[in-house]
């Protein structure tokens, strides 16, 4: 996910990295590519944000599939993505995950 709007390439590292093997190498369920896309390069004018309405899409779809699988005891690899994916990963990671991890202060 790229929320310049402009598709650099940040798409394109999870087919890298499948290619490079990681799956096998870290013995991970490959759940394939998500549907969180920022295609409108438009910056919405209340938010600031690029792509608004997509990235607040891609959001849903990346923490509903995050969820999914840390409720079922998965460990979740996120890749493909600049900084706007982080609030997807946050979105998705349960309170209960985050005390136990890097990304909670408690």
């Amino acid at each position: 996910m790229d929320s310049s709007g402009a598709f650099r390439g940040c798409e394109l590292m999870p087919a890298a990295l499948r290619g490079q093997g990681i799956v096998g190498r870290l013995a991970l369920q490959d759940l394939g590519n998500l549907q969180a896309v920022i295609s409108d390069p438009r910056r919405d004018p209340v938010s600031g944000v690029i792509g608004w309405e997509d990235f607040l899409a891609a959001t849903e779809a990346i923490g509903n599939s995050l969820a999914s699988v840390l409720a079922v005891g998965g460990r979740p690899l996120v890749s493909g993505g600049d900084c706007a994916i982080l609030g997807a990963r946050v979105r998705g990671w349960p309170s209960r995950h985050l005390r136990r991890s890097h990304l909670s202060d408690g």
